[in-house]
């Protein structure tokens, strides 16, 4: 593991039927914010973090995942991440 660097990671994810819920609208993004300035960025879908890891291998990227539809009360459940068996696909 990698440490982490400094300054910002940009937080870049979309959910459900958001208009920029697509992987190439979420790569250029992530690409923007990287080029703005950003240290890294975080994405919640292992085919985004596939697609960007093509384009920009050295990038530092925290992923994660989310189910959809997210828990009727998701402040009562752990539902990021929940366990390591939900990394296996990035």
């Amino acid at each position: 593991m990698r440490t982490l660097p400094h300054g910002l990671i940009a937080s870049v994810q979309a959910s459900g039927d958001e208009p920029l819920n697509q992987p190439e609208h979420l790569t250029a993004m992530a690409l923007s914010c990287l080029n703005g300035g950003a240290s890294g960025v975080r994405l919640s879908d292992p085919t985004v973090i596939r697609a960007l890891r093509e384009q920009c291998g050295s990038t530092f990227i925290v992923g994660l995942t989310k189910p959809e539809p997210l828990p009727p009360k998701p402040e009562d459940v752990v539902y990021i991440t929940p366990c390591l068996l939900y990394t296996s696909d990035a």
